[in-house]
């Protein structure tokens, strides 16, 4: 996979939360114990929303939810953040 030259920050992180599929709360280290919480969205993964009145939706949400939090759940991860650029949501 080919990282994009928009990432322009990489930072250490810790997954301290698997919100859904799709999005994390991390704490990011920016060094001189220095750590930030925020949440995240993962970039170009798009996954059914937890909340959907369709149950069958809901339940492929969970598993999306069960397979990130299987993956990264508690986990040091490398974060690559764009400059000043969030979603709609803030993430």
């Amino acid at each position: 996979m080919t990282v994009s030259s928009e990432f322009v920050f990489w930072y250490r992180a810790k997954v301290v939360n698997v919100v859904d599929g799709d999005t994390l709360d991390l704490e990011t280290e920016f060094g001189f114990c220095v750590r930030f919480l925020q949440r995240y969205r993962l970039f170009g993964v798009d996954t059914p929303e937890m909340d959907d009145p369709d149950s069958a939706v809901r339940e492929r949400a969970l598993k999306a939810k069960e397979f990130v939090q299987a993956a990264v759940g508690g986990k040091e991860v490398v974060l690559n953040s764009h400059l000043d650029r969030a979603d709609k949501y803030g993430r």
